[in-house]
């Protein structure tokens, strides 16, 4: 048995429709308006009936342990902030299995103290509880393999107009809006978009380029801006007629990708006369395994150095 596990923490998602419900009390605290719960449910229902994060998380977690198998050969879990199983219930399953070491990775590339910082807490309070030394895998936003992975996925949408003499398209990097007071309390969220967006513009030159931001929560307040539906609509006005939109701040498929992305703000590009396209997520890519490889090696190491 392996003395080290790897906890790959996400937001969560409903896997079918009767589990909105219960996501959404999770996520808001509270017990939710039935209408609030049947218009998200709505969205879901348009993009297959749930989200795909779960499974997909399951699959980077499944490649990452072979991945490693000769390098530590560490287990490797999912686990949700919003969604079973929960970091607290997967750090108990890792204590209950003799486990006396766990290293968290956060699937946001980009750290916010509502994504990031908040997984992060609940796993030192799980491992405070459960006699279990928890790590934290540095961040990933501007690592070689992960520019390389969303650059190829950007590329390969650009290439919807490969071979028309018409004019470039303009790239938008979207990430999700957050509320700036945390921005003001200190979070590195922009700073670390812009590395990323200088790493992947090294791998896609000569492309004008725009950072907008989506998926706007319901809390009031100031939010990150700007959104990129006035993007879209400020690009129309000036004449451009074709956008590709790479989301930087998504690392698998979701709603907010599929429905928000795919379905919203692509309705919203073609009625303002715009040729659209999207970047892919990088889900279970060889080069995001090997992002999440990398970031995890040097604990291996470590471990390896102690016996």
């Amino acid at each position: 048995m392996s003395r080290m596990a790897v906890l790959l923490m996400a937001f969560g998602g409903p896997r079918s429709l009767d589990e909105v419900g219960p996501f959404m009390a999770k996520l808001m605290g509270r017990e939710p308006a039935p209408q609030i719960v049947e218009r998200v449910a709505a969205r879901y229902r348009v993009i297959g009936g749930g989200s795909p994060l779960p499974r997909i998380v399951d699959e980077q977690a499944a490649a990452l342990e072979r991945a490693l198998a000769k390098e530590g050969n560490p287990i490797v879990r999912p686990a949700f902030k919003y969604t079973e199983p929960s970091i607290a219930r997967a750090v108990a399953a890792f204590a209950s299995q003799g486990i006396k070491r766990v290293i968290g990775v956060s699937m946001s590339p980009h750290f916010s103290r509502i994504s990031t910082g908040a997984y992060f807490e609940e796993l030192r309070e799980a491992g405070r509880r459960d006699g279990v030394e928890v790590g934290a895998a540095e961040s990933f936003h501007a690592h070689a393999a992960f520019l390389d992975g969303i650059a190829e996925k950007t590329w390969q949408a650009l290439s919807t107009w490969a071979d028309d003499d018409g004019e470039r398209p303009r790239l938008i990097f979207t990430a999700h809006s957050l509320p700036m007071e945390y921005i003001r309390l200190g979070d590195p969220y922009v700073e670390q978009l812009q590395q990323t967006i200088a790493g992947v513009m090294q791998r896609v030159p000569g492309y004008v380029w725009h950072l907008a931001y989506q998926s706007r929560g319901f809390g009031q307040g100031e939010w990150l801006e700007p959104a990129i539906e006035a993007t879209l609509e400020e690009l129309a006005a000036s004449g451009q007629k074709r956008v590709v939109l790479s989301p930087l701040s998504f690392t698998c498929d979701h709603i907010e990708t599929l429905y928000d992305i795919d379905v919203a703000i692509a309705s919203k590009a073609r009625s303002l006369g715009m040729g659209f396209a999207r970047a892919e997520a990088l889900n279970a890519s060889s080069s995001f395994i090997a992002t999440l490889a990398a970031v995890v090696r040097p604990h291996l190491a470590s471990l390896e150095r102690e016996r």
